[in-house]
């Protein structure tokens, strides 16, 4: 597996999997716990991040890329 991206909630980060997971990648959220758990140190400890399989990880970079430019 390999972060793709981090986000600063969990709800943009599940948003970008949903995206993915449309396009037939197969994708996880990382630290959405922690996260939820202590929102105020979100940056400090990574935020929430998003990964991928290796195999999948240029595909999904650029179908990120799309997502994140429509927002």
């Amino acid at each position: 597996m390999q972060v793709l991206h981090a986000f600063q909630t969990s709800e943009l980060a599940n948003l970008a999997v949903s995206f993915l997971e449309a396009e037939g990648i197969e994708a996880y959220v990382w630290d959405e716990n922690i996260s939820s758990l202590y929102p105020l140190f979100n940056p400090s400890i990574g935020m929430v991040r998003v990964a991928v399989g290796e195999s999948d990880f240029e595909k999904a970079s650029d179908i990120l890329n799309d997502y994140l430019e429509m927002e």
